[in-house]
């Protein structure tokens, strides 16, 4: 279970700033800086590494939505063994 600390951050108008989210951009904007680091250490190419960075945290933010779906859907049936 995730701690709950709250505080109070200023509203920039009618939009909440909450703590936890602010956390979050940190650990990805500082996750994102490594993986390039590395990437460039590896000799791969700046673009792909934004790109995998992406799908990523697309995957990640959606995974609740799509996770049952795409397990489910990939399952044909047995094969020839009985197996799944």
């Amino acid at each position: 279970m995730v701690p709950f600390i709250d505080v109070h951050l200023p509203a920039i108008g009618p939009l909440q700033i909450h703590l936890f989210g602010v956390l979050v951009a940190i650990g990805i904007l500082v996750g994102s800086h490594y993986t390039h680091r590395r990437a460039a250490e590896l000799g791969l190419l700046r673009d792909d590494t934004q790109s995998m960075i992406g799908t990523i945290l697309v995957a990640a933010s959606s995974w609740r939505t799509y996770s049952t779906s795409w397990l489910t859907s990939s399952r044909r049936g047995p094969s020839r063994s009985g197996r799944y």
